[in-house]
């Protein structure tokens, strides 16, 4: 029998627990100005709450089982992949100007306690006292779709980022850009992978509530949804896209990156050959090719074979 602590999906305990571990390493971080800690504590927090709930709820199912199994080697993948990253590089900009202020640097570690306990509501409705008393057969629909979806956002999301890491250790210059492997499909295989796995881990833990007729546990699509939404319109593709373009295009190295945006799908992979030869309006509708991630003068130049030097030297070219 489930242990019942604070409320019947251990909403509230999940909550609490989240605040408290990140903030343990947010007066870390602010104490020695540094943010070594930051990624490693976000992955391990997941990897926290999983456990917690599953032996909390002293049913071990199969279907529960599996989840900790997956929520776990993603949650430590992500957690000694990013602190690897900034151990190696000794360089994180992320924070500049904001680590010695108090409240704009608490406000990210706010962000990342509701990321933490927003994207891991599947598995805590899955453990949860309420729900983890169904035990409908492993091997749904769901439980198979899901584990597909996982399995391959989890190797999208590796691979893309140890092809990264081995790029960037290796690279020539800044402006040496990743563009082979699963980098040569998509802009941000890691983000493609991010939330296929979510969708994943969602449709795992789905069956319980739809033989229980319990409707609260459909909250927990709000996993997936915000993981995109997180992904698609905050801190993923508009803190990335228009900045590079913006770098690239003020460069020498803007032909080769144009031709790379024209060719290369945002995010759903796709081989370049027959991504390029899409409609606009296609890639618009379908693969996400939205004007909120375009730099203007990269994409409205007429000049995508010629070297551009700098935004002075196109003007002059008109």
């Amino acid at each position: 029998m489930s242990i019942f602590v604070l409320d019947q999906f251990y909403l509230a305990l999940t909550l609490l627990v989240t605040i408290g571990y990140q903030l343990i390493f947010f007066l870390v971080a602010y104490t020695f100005k540094f943010d070594k800690v930051t990624d490693f504590a976000g992955g391990s927090n997941f990897v926290i709450l999983a456990l917690l709930t599953y032996f909390l709820c002293e049913v071990y199912h199969t279907r529960q089982t599996v989840a900790l199994i997956l929520v776990a080697i993603w949650g430590c993948r992500l957690a000694g992949n990013q602190l690897y990253r900034i151990i190696k590089t000794n360089n994180d900009q992320r924070f500049d100007g904001i680590r010695e202020k108090f409240f704009s640097f608490l406000g990210f570690w706010i962000a990342q306690m509701v990321w933490v306990w927003t994207v891991s509501l599947p598995v805590t409705f899955l453990n949860s006292y309420k729900l983890s008393e169904y035990d409908p057969t492993f091997g749904s629909a769901t439980d198979i779709i899901g584990i597909v979806f996982w399995a391959i956002g989890f190797l999208f999301e590796a691979v893309a980022d140890l092809q990264k890491n081995h790029h960037y250790s290796n690279r020539s210059g800044p402006l040496d850009f990743i563009r082979t492997g699963v980098w040569s499909v998509s802009r941000h295989p890691n983000y493609f992978g991010e939330i296929l796995l979510w969708w994943g881990i969602f449709l795992l833990s789905l069956q319980p509530t739809l033989s229980s007729g319990i409707s609260a546990g459909w909250a927990a699509i709000a996993s997936p949804l915000f993981t995109m939404f997180i992904l698609l319109f905050l801190s993923g593709l508009p803190y990335v896209e228009k900045p590079t373009q913006k770098k690239f295009y003020e460069s020498p190295e803007f032909s080769s990156y144009k031709d790379y945006l024209n060719a290369t799908s945002i995010v759903i992979p796709m081989p370049s050959s027959l991504f390029s030869r899409l409609p606009h309006w296609v890639k618009k509708v379908f693969f996400l090719e939205w004007s909120i991630y375009h730099y203007p003068p990269a994409w409205e130049t007429d000049f995508p074979s010629q070297r551009i030097h700098s935004s002075e030297h196109l003007d002059a070219q008109v």
